[in-house]
């Protein structure tokens, strides 16, 4: 997960999406990085604007990161997608300094990256524990018989309690 995100701080400060997290100029709710479909899709995430806050007497511009719907985002996200809640499910905030620079923004988002966990996508053996998963909520297995005349299909989904 840090790997894909850091290939989306890149983007993010090669282009001009610095400058829209700086100075946003979207209503709250809306996104304000990526703001096209196709680099939607293509970097899985979103900067939602969600208003200005006060933290130690400094202002910020505050943002939820979001996972991105489509079939086309990144296996990544499309694993924290389905496991964390879907799309409107927040994988961070990010607090940007009003009338900061490229480096507050740099900082804002490496901070809130870091918090990122990303999802295990674990095969398991009948043996294996579930302590040994510290990033996984639940574990579905799907079961598959092809008998010669009979088809059935049985999930299981196993809740990780931590």
């Amino acid at each position: 997960m840090q790997r894909f995100l850091s290939g989306v701080l890149e983007a993010v400060l090669n282009g001009d999406g610095w400058k829209k997290l700086l100075n946003p100029t979207v209503a709250r709710g809306w996104t304000a990085w990526p703001t096209g479909s196709n680099d939607q899709e293509r970097h899985g995430v979103r900067y939602d604007y969600d208003g200005e806050i006060e933290i130690g007497g400094v202002i910020y511009s505050k943002f939820q990161m979001q996972a991105n719907a489509g079939n086309k985002i990144p296996s990544t996200i499309k694993r924290w997608r389905g496991a964390k809640g879907g799309t409107h499910a927040v994988m961070a905030d990010v607090f940007v300094p009003k009338d900061g620079n490229k480096q507050d923004v740099m900082d804002a988002l490496t901070k809130a990256h870091k918090e990122v966990k990303g999802v295990s996508i674990v095969l398991l053996s009948m043996y294996t524990s579930f302590a040994q998963m510290p990033f996984v909520d639940y574990v579905e297995y799907v079961l598959v018989s092809r008998l010669s005349l009979h088809r059935f299909e049985c999930k299981l989904r196993v809740e990780v309690v931590k």
